[in-house]
């Protein structure tokens, strides 16, 4: 059976994410907008191989998802690029969504629905579509976010091995982490913490749960790197860390973007700053294509610390996509290595080496 129950572990399985062949731009019509995402494709994909590589090498078994329709009702779906913010094995109960095109409809569904999407909504009772509406839901292809068809093979595998399947949308390894008898929940504004609570007491009642205020991915904020170190965002404040860490050194990052700061500041100022595309930074046309047809493939990089989003390959290795001195400095000090793995685009994607990836299996 698979399982995690210490993050210190060596990792032995894992899952890395894909992306699509360059050819899902095709129907592109402005030239300079499909070359550059083409590029952006294949370039993503030539740092998942080598990703894939240096894992392989270092004796981790590493599982990827399966193909993602590119397009569904006239809107691109994502490819599972960043497995982490879908599934999660906590001990060795594995949470993951169910493997099915229409997910959001089967997550949304009332007692009185139909069992699967009809073809128009307006053949809907009014009830239905006022519940619909209600999420944001005005158009069919509105219920289509992932194709988790692409999650079949995984599901598998983990039958496979004996271990038993939450179908559940909401744990992902990217909000939830333990530490010794503890279990790290992240969560945002809005949130109630003691439903958390309650659902973790209830799944995991030899764990007990702290509630972490980390507004977005916890792994965008937080990286416990080893016994009395961790990396963290600014927007964590000590005190809660004294609550829950109480000696640790605590490493603060800030949100950079390899770009000179009056660069990013008028970046900011014409496009929001969500994401950000090596010299296409001026291209409105980029920008407003992204906004109107990929505004679901992006997340977005004013939440996100890339220099704690590191992953832990077992006591003393630790991956992340970026150079950090200061950071490395302090954990060789601790005795751990870091490997800095390409990943050209983080920006865009807002993901770094602990999205990419989904830890499956640690043992010692």
């Amino acid at each position: 059976m698979l399982g995690i129950r210490n993050n210190f572990d060596p990792l032995k399985i894992c899952m890395l994410g894909s992306i699509y062949e360059p050819d899902v731009f095709s129907r592109v019509r402005n030239s300079v907008i499909r070359k550059k995402l083409e590029r952006l494709v294949e370039e993503t994909a030539e740092d998942l191989t080598y990703i894939q590589r240096f894992l392989v090498n270092k004796g981790i078994e590493v599982l990827r998802p399966g193909p993602t329709q590119p397009e569904i009702f006239g809107k691109f779906i994502p490819s599972m690029l960043t497995p982490r913010d879908h599934v999660a094995m906590i001990q060795e109960k594995f949470f993951m969504p169910t493997p099915i095109l229409d997910n959001k409809w089967n997550v949304l569904r009332g007692a009185d629905w139909p069992e699967h999407v009809p073809k128009d909504l307006s053949l809907l009772p009014d009830s239905i579509t006022r519940e619909l509406s209600d999420y944001g839901i005005c158009q069919i292809s509105d219920l289509y976010d992932y194709d988790f068809r692409s999650l079949i093979d995984i599901e598998k595998f983990i039958i496979d091995n004996s271990n038993p399947i939450v179908y559940d949308n909401k744990i992902d390894s990217a909000m939830y982490r333990i530490y010794g008898d503890k279990i790290y929940v992240g969560s945002n504004e809005g949130d109630d913490p003691g439903y958390i609570k309650d659902k973790i007491n209830s799944l995991f009642p030899n764990l007990k749960p702290v509630v972490f205020p980390s507004q977005g991915h916890l792994d965008g904020v937080m990286f416990i790197a080893c016994e009395g170190l961790l990396f963290s965002s600014r927007d964590i404040p000590m005190e809660f860390y004294s609550s829950h860490f109480n000696d640790w050194e605590i490493v603060y990052n800030e949100i950079t973007y390899d770009n000179e700061e009056t660069a990013i500041v008028d970046y900011r100022t014409k496009h929001r700053g969500k994401w950000m595309l090596d010299d296409f930074e001026s291209d409105s046309n980029l920008h407003d294509f992204v906004d109107t047809y990929l505004a679901n493939w992006i997340g977005d990089i004013n939440e996100s610390v890339f220099d704690v989003n590191m992953l832990g390959l077992d006591a003393k290795n630790i991956c992340c996509v970026r150079e950090n001195e200061s950071n490395f400095k302090v954990l060789e000090k601790y005795g751990i290595t870091a490997h800095v793995l390409p990943f050209r685009h983080h920006k865009f994607w807002d993901a770094g080496i602990h999205c990419l990836t989904a830890d499956i299996h640690r043992s010692c």
